[in-house]
């Protein structure tokens, strides 16, 4: 019986260990209720190429928040931006990569499983020690930067729509086939908006 006790207590010790690195608690990083504006953020690309909040300025688009390490969780959420990438060729999508670890070499790495990540319409944006943790914070993927600071991984299976001004207009499940269809009937409807918006 003894033996059964500290085994089970050194599972729950890996598991508490192996969870916030993989972001495999699926009720983790919810995200703040819409509409809300999205934060001012300054990274880099899987090319080592500058990227910031103002180079989407005027554009319709979909965020979402990775560990490129966490193993399958990571992977289906990636696959559900694929998807949607198929489906609405023109969509512009921003992965966050919530490691500070995963440099552009690693990021490029990872991109290289999905086809339809083109480098250009599709971004994956390293985390840093400065932009990153006040982004995760604004958003509702940490408390706090304290938090951040003590090695905190934001990750998120939800995916954020936001429109061409820079608002969030939806939050949703990424690994839900019903919530990636309502993802894509609220960006047509988004897109629309532009549409309209310019012929005015």
């Amino acid at each position: 019986m003894l033996i059964v006790f500290f085994a089970g207590v050194l599972l729950l010790g890996i598991a508490s260990w192996v969870a916030p690195l993989c972001g495999a608690d699926a009720s983790r990083g919810q995200g703040r209720t819409p509409p809300f504006e999205w934060p001012t953020f300054a990274l880099r690309d899987q090319d080592d190429r500058p990227f910031a909040k103002q180079d989407l300025a005027g554009q319709v688009w979909i965020a979402d928040f990775i560990d490129v390490e966490c193993g399958q969780t990571c992977s289906l959420l990636t696959r559900s931006l694929s998807e949607l990438k198929r489906n609405s060729a023109g969509a512009r999508l921003v992965t966050f990569s919530v490691n500070r670890d995963d440099g552009p070499r690693a990021l490029s790495r990872f991109t290289k499983s999905f086809p339809e990540f083109d480098g250009t319409t599709w971004r994956l944006l390293a985390a840093d020690g400065e932009s990153f943790p006040r982004l995760a914070v604004d958003v509702g993927l940490a408390h706090s930067l304290e938090q951040m600071a003590k090695g905190y991984l934001a990750f998120s299976t939800k995916l954020f729509l936001v429109d061409r001004k820079g608002w969030v207009r939806g939050v949703y499940d990424g690994l839900r086939q019903e919530e990636l269809h309502r993802l894509q009937r609220d960006l047509a409807a988004l897109e629309r908006e532009v549409v309209v918006s310019e012929q005015r």
